[in-house]
């Protein structure tokens, strides 16, 4: 019904685990790697990258 707030979506990846052997990367690396993807293809300032780069994963 309109204006009706929809439940939660949950979203499970138990069956590509499974059959897949699919691995998700943790959520930092991945962060890190876009970050530095972007900055290798020139969609990144310097200035960003040379205040950011020192930081490491917690």
């Amino acid at each position: 019904m309109p204006g009706d707030v929809p439940l939660p979506l949950t979203i499970h990846n138990d069956r590509a685990k499974r059959e897949l052997d699919f691995r998700p990367r943790p959520a930092e690396t991945t962060l890190l790697d876009t970050v530095t993807g972007l900055y290798d293809q020139g969609l990144l300032r310097e200035d960003f990258w040379r205040l950011n780069r020192s930081w490491t994963p917690a």
